[in-house]
């Protein structure tokens, strides 16, 4: 499982990356991969969220961008239409019914992503053994899956992503409690723009949220993750690739 894929780009062009994060505090775990194709002539375009980088601690990516004036800085959309509540309750439902159906689930994390379900939501199963055993059927998720596929993608990104003429698109970390980044793996497919989604950290796709969006590639750090991904997400093994662990080149390079 795992394979090496090298992304279509016209034969002697850079391509142009459209890295979008979801905090300025979650820039430094992808530095690395930025900081490699940067060197090797690829233009980037970095977003982070405003709402989850509003406060945070930003020194990281401003002393990068310091070092790296090439690269263009800018902040993310959103959605802001009641698209983005049903999107949430469907998503981060279909993601507690994943916690439900996994055998070796600690309680712990169970009753964590309960507690990120919106509050109608959250009464129901918490206080109903019925209800718990009815999301946590096949039948929900399929209809929850369903839905994401007749949700259109927001808009403004399309229309964002239409101006900046991306070769792919990068979203980190993608499933974290009501992850705002998906919605560029979203438009970026819809437009047949290339995505790529690397795995954020060691217990990302064992801790956190599904992956609503299956990107074109799935970057796993090891074959570990690899079956995660393929058995918990639902990523078909082909769209998954091994790069290692680049969160740690930093300790490693000579």
């Amino acid at each position: 499982m795992g394979r090496r894929v090298q992304l279509k780009q016209p034969a002697g062009l850079d391509m142009k990356i459209l890295y979008v994060i979801r905090s300025v505090t979650h820039f430094t775990a992808n530095e690395p991969m930025i900081k490699y194709l940067y060197a090797k002539g690829h233009g980037f375009t970095l977003l982070f969220d405003p709402v989850w980088s509003h406060g945070r601690a930003d020194y990281a990516i401003k002393a990068f961008l310091a070092r790296n004036p090439g690269l263009t800085f800018g902040w993310s959309i959103r959605r802001i239409n009641y698209w983005e509540l049903l999107l949430i309750a469907s998503r981060e439902l279909l993601s507690y019914s994943s916690y439900l159906n996994r055998q070796d689930q600690s309680e712990f994390y169970l009753k964590r992503w309960e507690s990120y379900l919106l509050p109608p939501q959250r009464v129901i199963v918490s206080h109903s053994k019925l209800a718990r055993s009815i999301v946590a059927t096949g039948l929900v998720q399929r209809l929850l899956r369903a839905f994401e596929r007749l949700a259109p993608p927001e808009r403004a990104i399309v229309a964002q992503l239409k101006s900046l003429h991306p070769d792919v698109v990068v979203a980190s970390p993608v499933n974290l409690r009501y992850s705002p980044e998906v919605e560029y793996i979203k438009a970026a497919k819809s437009l047949g723009i290339p995505t790529v989604i690397p795995v954020f950290s060691w217990d990302n796709l064992t801790t956190k949220g599904l992956y609503h969006i299956i990107p074109d590639i799935v970057l796993a750090w090891n074959r570990a993750q690899c079956h995660e991904a393929s058995s918990i997400h639902r990523v078909p093994e082909e769209k998954i690739v091994i790069t290692g662990a680049p969160i740690f080149d930093r300790w490693l390079a000579a």
